[in-house]
């Protein structure tokens, strides 16, 4: 196996890959019989629970797939068959032992039990409430199930630059500006600092 240090992405996670190498797979023919066939470049990824083949790769060797007479061709001829277990079209099928379904590839996992509860200082759950008023952060506190506060923080939403940026008031100064005798005496910059918001 070649190792690499290369990573892909499945939905919002990075995953890395240990290396690249030639996987050897069983196909089954029309009769029953099965045929080795070898993968090329296989990205070995321990993390992903099942196998699976790039489609792109397969056509771009004149092999296509008829989904609905459920096999891969070559030249017009079937070239395997792809039955669908589990609601997924698969190239090899191999039984699970019972004792080691729980670590299987679409193994059921009971939803009725309750998720742990997100956790977060008061602070960071002002953030995310929209900088919502410290009296009703806390009567969420104890209305909602599932959050939980943990120390640490400023706990001071008097504090909160942002809170404090909208909620004041405009003050018009009264101040006489002084004129510039001769041109650029004074030269002033309009400019205001952008902060990372949370979830930026």
């Amino acid at each position: 196996m070649r190792l690499s240090d290369e990573t892909l992405y499945a939905g919002a996670n990075v995953i890395a890959i240990q290396g690249f190498g030639t996987v050897q797979i069983k196909l089954t023919l029309r009769d029953g019989s099965r045929r080795n066939f070898d993968l090329l470049d296989v990205a070995y990824v321990p993390d992903f629970h099942t196998s699976v083949v790039s489609f792109r790769r397969l056509y771009n060797n004149n092999i296509h797939w008829d989904t609905k007479n459920l096999c891969l061709t070559w030249g017009g001829d079937v070239f395997a068959l792809t039955p669908i277990r589990f609601g997924q079209w698969v190239l090899e099928y191999n039984e699970i032992d019972s004792s080691t379904l729980s670590k299987a590839a679409f193994a059921a996992v009971n939803s009725r039990l309750p998720k742990r509860p997100l956790q977060g200082t008061l602070e960071r759950w002002h953030q995310r409430f929209g900088h919502i008023g410290e009296d009703g952060l806390r009567k969420l506190m104890r209305e909602v199930s599932g959050i939980m506060v943990t120390p640490g923080g400023t706990n001071e939403f008097r504090n909160c630059e942002t809170c404090r940026l909208v909620n004041s008031k405009r003050i018009i100064s009264r101040r006489p500006r002084e004129r510039s005798i001769i041109a650029y005496d004074y030269i002033h910059f309009d400019l205001i600092e952008v902060k990372r918001v949370f979830g930026d």
